[in-house]
């Protein structure tokens, strides 16, 4: 035997024997149906990981992986590795086994605390559990601490009154956390009937109320907040933000015990007619035309869209994050990192036999370099969309003779109140541009096809924005505006009521 090879087989054992022990990553698995807010979950543990190494591994079925490129964009510091264009459950498993090894060197590196999975919504969770203990487990490289469902409770509850299946069986048997999300969308007696449903399904499953993904990271990862620790029984009032320690295996809770439960279990949870599509344009949208899409020309079959847009009537052509999710809700911000280069529409779509040829052939139609094109009777259109804002008082309204074609309003309440709007700004602290992005956000969050921009005026106001040239007039949607502002008067402007003495 050459002098090299027995020196490196001596090297080989004296490694194992001797060698710096390998490290065993904790590992959660973040799953639901398409649109529960996964993603938006994701986001929010990176987010509030304060001193923890994260690293998040992202599946999407579809060929463009919006959502880890936005968590990417967001979290310069977190190491994100894509899944695409399929599952992890199937034609992705040897995917998803090589990513966590090149992870795993990074564990044993100290660069990484903890690995986040985030499966694609047709993925079956189970699948990816036992893939993850066949390859992993038995070598004790990986620790799978707790799967997490995040369910969106509008649509748990909405398939509850219909008589449908709340959620896929697959992944109520994986669940150990559940966060019911979206929470801000139902009542308190439909939150008390959706967690009756899982208290009954999956009786000793945590089940976590929420908003916007926003669970103490304590119940979504096996972490643990360090014990406060004041020398010489000294007080301070300075915030202290106290780290978070990986939960020892002694300490854990081993919620993940349920292998041979799930034994079987495998491949989509949705059928074969399942499928995805990506649509680019280098030319923005007209914001018209783009309101028939969401409206009365949306396309049968979607149950997700998300990527990023652009419009024609943005003088700055910013770029806006799109998402279609649930109940026909959207959400429409701006993108606080927009990539260098040219701005361009790409959004992906998730759904039940999409029709690619026609989807592709309506979004082209509502795109195009120029302005909105002004059609006959928009003059008189105008005049429609103007009274509805003026029929309430709440609003102000700014108007153009340059451009009939987008009509511009903003909520003040300064009318009803019998106050200025720097009063309100300065003498009752009340912001009225985060206001108007609230209004704009419940709004789109309504159920139906309401959807509403804002642009920004010279002086940083955000004004709400409504194209006259759709098909669909403000009047139609002028219900969901004042439901929201409804809303708002109570949440926001209550005390402005209490308070007329000046002082």
């Amino acid at each position: 035997m050459a002098e090299a090879s027995r020196v490196n087989i001596y090297k080989y054992h004296e490694d194992r024997a001797w060698g710096k022990a390998k490290k065993n990553l904790p590992v959660t698995i973040v799953t639901g149906p398409l649109g529960a807010g996964k993603t938006t979950t994701l986001r929010h543990i990176l987010q509030s990981k304060r001193n923890l190494k994260i690293a998040v591994a992202v599946n999407d079925f579809a060929a463009v992986n919006v959502d880890s490129e936005m968590i990417a964009s967001e979290s310069k510091d977190t190491g994100v590795v894509e899944l695409t264009n399929g599952c992890i459950c199937c034609s992705k498993k040897g995917d998803l086994v090589d990513k966590v090894w090149s992870i795993l060197k990074d564990a044993d590196s100290g660069n990484v605390d903890y690995l986040v999975i985030e499966t694609s919504g047709v993925t079956d969770p189970c699948t990816v559990v036992q893939t993850l203990e066949a390859d992993f487990g038995k070598m004790f490289r990986i620790r799978l601490d707790s799967v997490v469902l995040v369910l969106d409770a509008d649509e748990v509850v909405s398939r509850i009154d219909s008589g449908d299946p709340p959620v896929h069986p697959h992944q109520l048997a994986c669940a150990d956390v559940v966060l019911l999300n979206k929470c801000d969308l139902i009542t308190s007696a439909e939150f008390d009937k959706a967690a009756k449903y899982l208290a009954d399904t999956i009786p000793r499953v945590e089940v976590h109320r929420c908003k916007f993904g926003a669970a103490p990271l304590e119940a979504i990862l096996e972490v643990r907040e360090e014990a406060s620790v004041v020398s010489g029984g000294a007080v301070t009032h300075e915030t202290v933000t106290r780290k978070f320690n990986v939960a020892a295996l002694d300490e854990k809770s081993l919620r993940t015990t349920k292998l041979a439960d799930i034994t079987g279990h495998g491949g989509h949870l949705a059928d074969e007619h399942v499928n995805s599509m990506v649509f680019e344009s280098e030319a923005p949208f007209r914001l018209g035309a783009f309101q028939d899409v969401l409206g009365p020309h949306f396309p049968p079959g979607v149950r997700r869209v998300k990527g990023w847009v652009f419009f024609s009537e943005d003088p700055a052509r910013q770029q806006w994050f799109f998402h279609y999710s649930g109940r026909r809700r959207f959400e429409c911000s701006i993108d606080p990192t927009p990539a260098a280069g040219q701005r361009k529409v790409r959004i992906v779509l998730i759904g039940t036999n999409l029709d690619v040829a026609a989807i592709t052939a309506l979004l082209t139609s509502a795109a195009g370099s120029a302005k909105e094109p002004v059609v006959p009777g928009t003059l008189d259109r105008s005049a429609s969309d103007v009274a509805t804002v003026e029929s309430d008082d709440r609003f102000d309204l700014k108007t153009s003779l340059d451009d009939t074609s987008v009509i511009r309003f903003r909520m003040t309440a300064c009318k009803p109140l019998e106050v200025t709007v720097e009063e309100l700004e300065e003498k009752h602290g009340v912001d009225l541009n985060r206001v108007n992005l609230e209004l704009q956000e419940r709004v789109n969050y309504t159920t139906g096809p309401s959807f509403l921009t804002f642009d920004r005026g010279d002086d940083g106001e955000v004004w709400l924005r409504y194209s006259t040239q759709s098909q669909q007039q403000l009047a139609e949607i002028w219900p969901a505006v004042t439901t929201a502002a409804d809303v708002l008067m109570k949440d926001v402007f209550a005390h402005v009521y209490a308070c007329k003495c000046g002082w």
